[in-house]
């Protein structure tokens, strides 16, 4: 078990290099069926290519001696967990829901006082 997660970790370490090498050489077009972006956006997106690179090496670091490197290990991967929690649909807060509510309701009374003059 212990082999088997060792090589997971430094399959996954090798991936994510290879993710980051390909985001730092051509930048967001690194994605498939990305839009060109400002040069801003772009540069955005190296800087944190450079932060995953070295996240990679850290787990291809780890990799190596997973039992003595268990407390990195962890922390890595809560790390990867609570970036993960960051970008999910329900972290984004109860702002953006009351800015769908506030939007639904705009238009709605726009329809509605639209109409209402129109019966007068």
């Amino acid at each position: 078990m212990r082999q088997a997660f060792q090589g997971f970790l430094a399959l996954f370490g090798v991936i994510v290099i290879a993710i980051s090498l390909a985001h730092m050489a051509i930048g967001p077009r690194a994605i498939i069926g990305s839009v060109a972006v400002n040069p801003t956006m772009a540069g955005e997106d190296r800087f944190f290519a450079g932060l995953l690179l070295c996240f990679g090496i850290a787990l291809l670091w780890c990799s190596r001696d997973v039992q003595r490197k268990r407390v990195y290990v962890n922390l890595l991967a809560t790390a990867f967990f609570v970036g993960g929690i960051g970008r999910s649909p329900a972290s984004r807060g109860p702002n953006s829901r009351s800015r769908s509510t506030a939007r639904l309701i705009r238009s709605t009374s726009r329809c509605s006082r639209s109409s209402w003059r129109c019966r007068r």
